[in-house]
């Protein structure tokens, strides 16, 4: 056990050590992993190898791999570790999913994270196993098996919120409304974003959020619903300035320069443009710079302000050549191309084209080095230089067609059909027109069908031409009339094949419009009843309400009552106690007999049954102290009556021998509470004193409670029971 632990406290090190040293390069985990001599350290290593080269360097990212799953299979681990071996397994498993994945053998990488997802299932590793869910996703997705996609998310993201990790759902809900905008639903995918904002928000991760109202923004532009977008872009740079991060606050700028200029309001666009440099600047964010001067240059470029687009085009290119960056280069060369063109300087746009393919071709973009092609291609051809055209047109169109990027083979198809029209080259021009309309018609449901039909028709007349010149002259004004003929009737093909599309397009517009209508009819009436419902749940705690709040009416009242009969209670008693105070002895019978003293008396009750007394009968001092049955009001009453009868036997009836005072004081008590036999239950315990002022001779008789005196060590005790005499004690107290 103590080796398992040790284990796990080597491998979070060596975990902790790999990603810093990861953060450099490849050559100090080869470092690492020659001085680790742990074998479950060296796992780790090796798989953090892998992972550093799986996309400069498959095949030693592949070795790095293999040579970790068959170190894994040596090691031995103690029965409590399995875990941890499992969890070793998965992770080697994860990793060559992604060796897979990036060798785009999606069928093997699938195989590889679907075991690494089973066995995260199976230890319940809830982070680890979401993210499995998340591969999974990914390889649907490659695939564009959308529905698969949205199964893993959801599943995913039901066990993220179930498990608190709002980080983690927050992820998951931006990566579906990615899926969703890749499937061309842009109204779920903006749902997806606001998900993942909320979920960010509970987070408290200000930098997601930001980034997810970024994308929210990105739809609503592409839809045109640019007021919402500028909001959106607005409450991205407001959560990025929250969270600290520059560069996303200069791209929420951009987003909202882009509003500004479709809106056509290009001061409000020019002012986020420079806010975007200013902000990338500080951090030294050269793409973020270089893309704001890109976008004061194509404001300028708008407002036919070619110099001053030309100006911070070349500002551009001057960050981009000092940051080293051969696509950036090349893209900012493409701008200055661009503006030379519409300048009709066409040479020095060609030598720009020329640089731009150039540095392109040492990048692996193919799809902006397959559209200079056609730039190049398309210049030619306004400079009326068709074989060159045609060169250019043939080269892009074989890297569009190696990259299947449908969008320039369209391109270079009617490029090669125009420039062979042009060259008179009828035969050809329609073969690649003809190629160009069965790829369109494929993609975009039999467009350009027109273009087409005149191309063919140029073909059949140019045939018939030359059998024009054949025949005698007086046919040459037929065949020209039967031309003009050919050209009613394509016409009015073509007249006819418009009014039949725009017929289409209004049937379906009325079709879905009258789909939808349907749909908010019975949205309303769910609406309708959920309101009803709503009204009478409404109703019901209303009314609940008024029934609590009498409830509480009713306690309040009652509440004041018990006050007020508490108040008047306590009051009366605080009276009787004044009472009670103003019958108790004066302690000046004691100061005047010139002996040290001291008293005790603290009643537990306001008023009690506990009371002292004593009187002086010429040179006799008697005093006593008496405990009451019963306590408080029914204690009290009865001190009251035992010290008006003590003050009456002793003081008017002037008897002092304390045997004689509590039997004539019983037999009172027992005549005044009218006790007979066995009901005698009220009375007092008592210890009574007569002490010679002179003789200090002492006399005591008790009930219940005894004498002791302190010094002499001399004791007597009282009476136990009413019924049993109560004899005096005589006992003489020192001199001194």
């Amino acid at each position: 056990m103590k080796n398992y632990y040790f284990l796990i406290c080597v491998n979070i090190l060596t975990g902790l050590f790999i990603h810093s040293v990861y953060a450099g390069n490849t050559d100090s985990l080869y470092v690492v992993l020659e001085k680790t001599k742990t074998d479950t350290a060296r796992v780790s290593v090796l798989l953090e190898i892998s992972r550093a080269l799986e996309k400069t360097d498959p095949a030693r990212s592949q070795k790095a791999l293999s040579e970790a799953y068959s170190l894994l299979k040596t090691v031995s681990f103690p029965s409590a570790g399995l875990s941890v071996k499992a969890t070793y397994y998965a992770n080697t498993l994860r990793r060559a999913g992604f060796v897979f994945l990036n060798k785009d053998l999606p069928v093997q990488a699938e195989l590889f994270f679907t075991m690494d997802f089973r066995f995260r299932e199976m230890l319940k590793d809830t982070s680890e196993w979401i993210k499995s869910y998340g591969n999974l996703a990914r390889i649907a997705f490659n695939r564009k098996d959308y529905d698969t996609v949205f199964h893993y998310y959801n599943e995913a993201i039901a066990l993220a919120v179930q498990t608190r990790k709002y980080d983690l759902a927050g992820d998951l809900f931006r990566f579906k409304g990615i899926a969703w905008d890749n499937a061309g639903k842009s109204d779920s995918a903006v749902s997806s974003y606001v998900k993942s904002s909320e979920y960010y928000t509970l987070a408290g991760n200000k930098f997601y959020v930001g980034m997810v109202e970024n994308l929210i923004g990105n739809q609503y532009k592409f839809r045109s619903e640019y007021e919402k977008a500028l909001e959106y872009y607005q409450r991205s740079l407001s959560a990025k300035e929250e969270a600290g991060d520059t560069a996303g606050m200069a791209y929420a700028c951009i987003g909202i320069a882009n509003v500004f200029i479709n809106w056509g309001y290009y001061d409000k666009a020019q002012e986020n443009y420079r806010k975007c440099y200013d902000l990338s600047e500080k951090i030294d964010n050269t793409k973020g710079m270089s893309g704001a001067l890109v976008g004061l240059a194509n404001i300028y470029q708008r407002e036919e302000k070619f110099d001053s687009a030309l100006v911070f085009y070349q500002k551009s290119l001057l960050i981009e050549q000092m940051a080293n960056n051969p696509e950036g280069i090349a893209l900012a060369k493409l701008n200055m191309a661009d503006v030379y063109t519409k300048m009709k300087n066409y040479n020095q746009a060609l030598d720009l084209y020329q640089e731009a393919h150039n540095l392109m071709e040492q990048t692996d973009n193919k799809i902006r080095t397959n559209l200079i092609l056609y730039l190049i291609g398309d210049l030619y051809y306004q400079q009326k230089n068709y074989d060159l055209a045609i060169r250019y047109f043939e080269k892009s169109l074989k890297v569009a067609r190696e990259i299947s990027y449908n969008q320039t083979i369209l391109a270079d198809l009617q490029g090669l059909a125009n420039a062979w029209s042009e060259k008179k080259q009828y035969e050809k021009a329609f073969r690649y027109l003809y190629d160009h309309k069965i790829l369109n018609d494929s993609l975009f449901n039999e467009e350009k069908m027109t273009q087409l039909t005149e191309m063919q028709e140029k073909y059949e007349s140019e045939k018939k031409e030359k059998e024009i010149l054949k025949k005698d002259l007086e046919l040459s004004e037929k065949e020209k009339e039967a031309g003009i003929q050919k050209n009613i009737r394509n016409i009015l093909i073509a007249g006819f094949l418009v009014v039949f599309v725009f017929a289409i397009l209004v049937f379906r517009s009325y079709r879905q419009k009258k789909k939808a209508n349907r749909i908010i009819s019975d949205k309303n009436a769910l609406l309708e009843q959920a309101n009803a419902e709503i009204m009478a749940q409404r109703d019901e705690i209303e009314a609940q309400r008024d029934e609590i709040q009498a409830q509480r009416d009713t306690v309040m009242n009652q509440k004041d009552q018990l006050e007020k009969i508490h108040e008047e209670q306590t009051s009366s008693i605080r009276y009787a106690q004044r009472i009670q105070n103003a019958m108790l002895p004066s302690l000046e019978v004691l100061d005047k007999s010139g002996f040290e003293y001291f008293l005790i008396f603290r009643p537990r009750d306001i008023v009690s049954g506990d009371f002292y007394w004593m009187a002086r009968q010429d040179n006799l001092l008697v005093f006593a102290v008496a405990d009451c049955t019963g306590h408080g009001v029914p204690g009290a009453f009865m001190s009251m009556l035992g010290i008006a009868f003590l003050k009456e036997i002793v003081t008017k009836e002037y008897i002092t021998q304390p045997d004689v005072v509590l039997k004539k004081l019983r037999k009172e008590i027992v005549r005044s509470l009218k006790q007979e036999g066995g009901s005698q239950r009220d009375g007092m315990d008592i210890a009574l004193c007569t002490l010679n002022l002179e003789t200090l001779e002492l006399q005591f008789a008790g009930a219940n409670n005894p004498i002791y005196i302190v010094g002499s060590k001399q004791q007597a005790a009282g009476s136990e029971s009413p019924d049993c005499p109560l004899p005096t004690a005589d006992c003489q107290l020192p001199t001194n």
